[in-house]
């Protein structure tokens, strides 16, 4: 009987280190594929909008600024009739909303136009509930929250939008 109690109390032991131990990391693990896919995507993100602004700054001597080349107008009342046109007379894909922006000390920031953005680049970006992307007039990527995800970690903080 003590043989078969004493294995009832290791075994109780190994579900509670199991339990106490090995589960919270499971969930962490689940929450920290977020935090790194986020991160990958916005670094992958910010890396072709600097090649392309780059690109189209020397394609076009520095003509436009990154704003307009950004939103693909060089002016924001009348989009339609000034749109800027790529190397093959194509109109340029509207990569910011420019009605939809915060406005924060001298920036302007822009909700990005993921379905243009994925398009445009081939890449396909994070999304979760109450994550919206934006680029700043400057041609930064930035990210916006309706509420903090559980998973938003303090590497995340230097891409929100309200830093």
């Amino acid at each position: 009987m003590k043989k078969e109690t004493l294995k009832n109390i290791i075994i109780l032991i190994l579900i509670l280190v199991i339990t106490v131990f090995v589960f919270p990391n499971l969930l962490k693990k689940k929450d920290n594929v977020k935090t790194k896919q986020l991160i990958k995507d916005s670094l992958t993100a910010q890396s072709v909008v600097s090649n392309y602004i780059g690109k189209m700054k020397s394609d076009t001597f520095d003509i436009y600024t990154t704003e307009q080349l950004l939103i693909g107008s060089t002016d924001i009342v009348n989009i339609e009739e000034t749109k800027i046109k790529n190397n093959e007379n194509e109109d340029l894909l509207q990569i910011a909303i420019y009605k939809d922006n915060i406005s924060q000390k001298d920036s302007v920031f822009y909700k990005l136009n993921i379905d243009n953005f994925e398009k445009k680049f081939n890449v396909k970006l994070f999304k979760a509930d109450g994550i919206e992307w934006y680029i700043q007039n400057t041609g930064d990527i930035k990210i916006s929250y309706t509420s903090q995800p559980n998973w938003w970690t303090q590497e995340l903080d230097a891409l929100y939008l309200g830093n």
